[in-house]
């Protein structure tokens, strides 16, 4: 890898050994991708860019021409003093943040249903590890704890001398699910709340408040949004109707016709106003130009008139 292709990946500190890249379908595209195996734990990858678009000073970053990419630059110092650092023109940072499997199991199992299978028999570890193995190979490079850990969060399962046997509910599914929404929901980011979600809700009069449950529907809307990139389409759809969103959209669409009575009723009280100043205009140029100026009178020389004595008062010839 040359300096004008290296990039910063942040990894969880442990020792490198313990460091494994396994390849995973993504629950909802079912393409492959990249992810780290850390002991017990996966990491997917996600890159920052500095891009931040609920950030009120985000349109003042500099950006270039070319790409529109943040013109910025990686400073790497050696903790060594004696050896150099460097210096990369990529400022993107690739972090590594945790990745529940529990989502790949979910979107086998659904594509299973999609073909008609029904999960009615409870199964071994092994059995199951057996027939995941037919479309998921990397299940052999899982640790069998990470695999246990995601069962139990969507499957029934039951002890029989000693060994436990597996049954995928897709009830134990939406229970799963539900419960993301509603952690995502009460720790849900203040700044987007305020730059994309209250928008939309706020009453024609600001004043007035947003009602709380509507305000609980949509963040829980907004979560399921947010856990959908992991989620199959129809799984999601499923999530979605588990919720009653019918008030939420009623109040959306009620706010919305109020804004557009409101807007209507200011753009013709506008127009009013416009169309007002405009007819005083033109009213005040109508009586300009019917002021004319005022007539100067002409000086009349008064004509003499002849009387019968004139001739006689005449010069005498």
């Amino acid at each position: 890898m040359s300096l004008t292709t290296a990039r910063v990946v942040l990894l969880p500190e442990t020792e490198e050994s313990a460091i494994k890249l396994v390849d995973i379908p993504h629950p909802r595209t079912n393409h492959e991708h990249h992810y780290v195996l850390v002991n017990d734990q996966l990491y997917e990858f996600n890159e920052i860019d500095n891009d931040n678009p609920h950030s009120k000073t985000n349109h003042l970053r500099s950006v270039t021409k070319n790409d529109n990419k943040p013109v910025r630059s990686l400073i790497l110092e050696n903790s060594d003093s004696s050896l150099p650092g460097l210096v990369l023109e990529e400022s993107n940072i690739i972090i590594s943040t945790k990745f529940n499997f529990v989502y790949v199991l979910i979107s086998y199992f659904n594509s299973q249903l999609e073909q008609g299978k029904e999960f009615r028999r409870y199964q071994s570890l092994q059995d199951l590890t057996d027939v995941l193995e037919e479309e998921l190979p990397v299940i052999s490079k899982i640790p069998e704890s990470l695999l246990t850990d995601a069962l139990e969060k969507i499957s029934d399962s039951i002890d029989e001398n000693g060994d436990k046997f597996y049954r995928y509910s897709e009830e134990k599914v939406y229970e799963f699910l539900k419960t993301k929404v509603e952690i995502i929901s009460k720790s849900f980011p203040k700044s987007i709340q305020s730059q994309l979600v209250n928008p939309i809700l706020y009453p024609v009069n600001i004043e007035d408040p947003i009602p709380e449950n509507i305000i609980n529907l949509a963040l829980n809307k907004y979560s399921i949004h947010l856990i959908s990139s992991y989620l199959h389409p129809k799984v999601e759809s499923k999530l979605l109707d588990l919720y009653k969103f019918q008030e939420l959209e009623a109040y959306i669409t009620k706010v919305s016709e109020e804004r557009s009575k409101k807007k209507a009723a200011e753009d013709q009280i506008q127009n009013l106003n416009q169309i007002n100043a405009q007819n005083k205009r033109t009213l005040g140029k109508q009586e300009t130009g019917s002021r004319k100026k005022p007539t100067v009178a002409k000086k009349i020389t008064p004509k003499v008139s002849k009387g019968p004595l004139d001739g006689f008062f005449g010069k005498k010839k």
